[in-house]
This record gives structure tokens, sequence and C-alpha cells, in this order.
């Protein structure tokens, strides 16, 4: 059984228990027209889950690397046509970009 990455308690559990070395946190949730018709819901899911994955991370010794993915879209959006580079500003225009905006600033903090 997976767990819901909002359970902080059922994710030190695991953690404790295969002791891993290397953590990919891609956890989120993806649906964008889902995410208008219930914004609170990808909120916690991707902006509290991806906070609850690292302070697990904090207390697990195992760990020694933690890969976070999030999305391009946490980035301002200026309608260029260059990739965005990891020092490009944050940003977007609508609750999408925000919370994974805020999902990259949680991890960098």
């Amino acid at each position: 059984m997976v767990p819901d990455i909002r359970e902080t308690e059922k994710l030190f559990e695991i953690v404790k228990e295969y002791e891993p070395e290397f953590v990919f946190h891609l956890a989120a949730q993806s649906l964008v027209r889902h995410s208008y018709d219930t914004p609170l819901d990808p909120f916690e899911i991707n902006v509290l889950g991806t906070a609850n994955m690292l302070e697990v991370l904090r207390f697990s010794p195992s760990v020694k690397v933690a890969l976070i993915m999030t999305s391009d879209k946490c980035y301002e959006n200026k309608n260029m046509s260059k990739p965005h580079v990891d020092d490009d500003p944050m940003g977007g225009f609508d609750k999408y970009s925000a919370r994974h905006g805020a999902t990259e600033l949680i991890t960098s903090a």
C-alpha cells in the first residue's frame, strides 16, 4: 500500500523500516483541471506533502540523497522560446504554478 504523502507518521514508518539511501520524491497531484475544481487538495498534496517528506528525511540518517521533483510551471512564464534554468524567477499566473513554485521554495529552504 502506498501511503498518502500527507500522512507524516506513515512516511516515518516506511523510511525507518526500509532505511533508504536515495529518495526520489515524485508525489504530486498533477491533474491541472482537477486543481482548478478543488484547489486546496492539490496544495495539500504538493506543498504540505513535500514539507512532510523533507521533515521525514531530516530525521532519517540512512538517507544520503533526495531528489525532489516539481514542474517547469514553477517559473514565471514570459512566453520565451528558451528552456527555463534554475535561476529563472519563480512565478506564474495561476494556482497550478503557485503550488509548484511553493514546493520549490520549501525545498530550497
